[in-house]
């Protein structure tokens, strides 16, 4: 599905480009409010960081004398309710701006033809649903299906418009609670003594892995526990401690750290550019790797940067 050079249409239009940017001005608007509502939300996040303390340290555990747990306190549990509005805000801002443009390109395209019921503009995760969704709009021309085609999730590895797609969903049926805070990194939980004589050469120690993340309403968290083999005497914490966090926002399929949301508002509008008005170099935009993949996340060893070129290819 490729398009070509349209004869005029009406209103000095070109039947390829039946929108110009005058029409887009309420899509530029509810985008502006996104990204300002992503921006309170960084703030918001920077600011309880800032004023919250960890505790860390090994505490005996209730399983038995030889095992410790390492604990992780926070002073105070984070603001899930207002955070997870805040992203529900942000996904019903960016997903109506893109059911916007669907709506009012289909209007100027569709030659007077009745749309499905209830028709959106398409999120799609597999070739078979696109097909499936395109069959049901054979009302719009080639050249618009095309346009949609190119940005669907499941052809750009970084797939963010899924995530919109599952988290507004959600959020306008049951509420988005999964937002979570992690730590990253390297964490000191201090030392130990044990029974006996025993060489620290001799030590064996069996981890059991815990949780690195605190849920809606929770302070404390046990990262792990290992038994060493021998009764433990005493231990030792360092009390206070930085400790490295990032948000986390369930979307289904995956989960969205905080940098990724204000750069998927960021992405609708190359979509809403490509789309609405042709423009190539915001699809090349919309494939791009996001900033958040080309910087080194804290803790990361080296960063997790991927070629700028991995993405799907782009049409002429």
């Amino acid at each position: 599905m490729t398009s070509g050079p349209g004869a005029a249409g009406s209103f000095g239009r070109a039947a390829d480009q039946p929108v110009i940017e005058s029409d887009l001005s309420g899509v530029r608007h509810k985008l502006a409010r996104a990204m300002k509502e992503a921006r309170s939300l960084e703030m918001a996040v920077s600011q309880w960081k800032a004023s919250t303390t960890f505790g860390v340290g090994l505490e005996p555990s209730a399983e038995s004398r030889s095992t410790l747990d390492h604990v992780i306190e926070m002073s105070r549990s984070f603001p899930h309710d207002q955070w997870s509005t805040l992203f529900g805000e942000i996904g019903y801002l960016a997903r109506s701006s893109l059911d916007n443009v669907h709506t009012l390109l289909a209007s100027r395209v569709s030659a007077g033809a009745k749309l499905p019921a209830r028709t959106a503009f398409p999120i799609t995760t597999s070739e078979e649903l696109w097909t499936a969704w395109a069959e049901r709009h054979l009302m719009l021309p080639g050249w618009v299906l095309n346009r949609y085609y190119v940005t669907q999730p499941f052809r750009n590895q970084y797939h963010g418009l899924r995530g919109l797609h599952w988290a507004n969903n959600k959020d306008k049926h049951v509420w988005l609670r999964d937002v979570r805070v992690a730590v990253v990194g390297d964490v000191d939980f201090g030392g130990f003594a044990v029974e006996g004589r025993v060489d620290e050469g001799d030590l064996r120690l069996a981890l059991r892995p815990g949780s690195n993340v605190f849920s809606r309403g929770t302070r404390r968290i046990v990262a792990s526990s290992f038994d060493v083999g021998h009764p433990v005497l005493e231990s030792t914490s360092p009390g206070k401690a930085e400790v490295e966090v990032e948000l986390l926002f369930d979307v289904g399929y995956a989960e969205y750290k905080l940098p990724e949301v204000a750069e998927l508002v960021r992405r609708v509008g190359d979509v809403v550019d490509y789309v609405a008005l042709g423009d190539v170099r915001a699809l090349h935009r919309y494939f791009r790797a996001p900033s958040f993949v080309t910087q080194s996340a804290p803790g990361d060893q080296g960063g997790s940067s991927r070629s700028l070129s991995e993405g799907a290819p782009l049409p002429e």
